[in-house]
């Protein structure tokens, strides 16, 4: 009796943490820009989102002037529900900083997120805060000229353009959290400045794709591989090259588990 009367205490417990999960999921769904939105935004992009968890740690963020068209993939630190947390504070930061101060040159967004993730965590005055923080790239697209603006921390873009990809490297240090032993309140990143031209292709992403294991020999998908798919892809329709990573890291998995959020954005111009 008394294990029965466990079993359904348990039960019980767990039924109602997948309850809350679920609606932190839809919460969490509610603040991301849907399919329908982001493609009146730009026909030609696609977002592949795959959470390990109910809830992301991963995620994107898009926004749209007549001038401008940006956008940032954002990894935050964990997964799960810890990761969630992280996601919601820096979408906040990110509509704060862009929309309601009019800041859009990517390294001083970086600046002012990191600011922002300092302070509202109160990091600068917890000698124990080390992890809290995100790995972010943040593009400016100029509508007319096709110029993009891009920072990046710890997060780099590929650009395909002529069959060649090109790898853009952003700042080798995160948003958020210590570096170098300290919290510097005003971490700097800079921005830089690439002319593309109609059919170049660019990718945003965080590292999950490129970690999952799997495969034969359970290893690790790497960033070789994942060169290679977009190469293979990047002429193709974006919906077509959604559903072919979507493909890949399914059939890479072979029944593995995931190994983290996987987060792709893809564009051309």
């Amino acid at each position: 009796r008394d294990k029965r009367k466990a079993h359904m205490i348990i039960s019980k417990q767990k039924e109602d943490i997948v309850d809350s999960l679920n609606y932190a999921k839809r919460i969490q769904k509610a603040i991301l820009v849907k399919d329908e939105q982001f493609k009146k935004l730009w026909k030609e992009l696609f977002i592949f989102l795959k959470p390990r968890d109910l809830v992301s740690g991963d995620f994107y963020w898009i926004h749209k002037t007549n001038e401008h068209l940006m956008l940032a993939v954002v990894d935050c630190i964990g997964h799960g529900v810890p990761g969630a947390f992280m996601t919601m504070i820096g979408n906040t930061l990110l509509n704060d900083i862009v929309i309601e101060r009019d800041i859009n040159d990517p390294g001083k967004v970086l600046q002012e997120l990191h600011r922002g993730v300092v302070k509202g965590l109160r990091q600068e005055k917890d000698s124990q805060a080390v992890g809290e923080g995100m790995d972010i790239s943040f593009c400016r697209l100029d509508i007319k000229t096709k110029e993009i603006n891009y920072a990046g921390a710890m997060s780099p873009i590929y650009i395909i353009r002529s069959n060649n990809l090109e790898v853009i490297k952003g700042d080798f240090k995160s948003v958020g959290g210590v570096f170098k032993r300290t919290i510097d309140e005003d971490r700097e990143f800079k921005s830089k400045s690439i002319s593309l031209s109609d059919g170049d292709t660019v990718y945003m992403f965080t590292d999950g794709m490129a970690d999952q294991f799997g495969g034969n020999s359970n290893e690790k998908y790497n960033t070789k591989r994942f060169k290679e798919l977009l190469r293979g892809i990047c002429k193709d329709e974006v919906e077509s090259q959604k559903k072919a990573i979507e493909n890949t890291i399914s059939d890479w998995k072979k029944g593995f588990p995931q190994t983290d959020d996987i987060l792709v954005l893809g564009f051309k111009v």
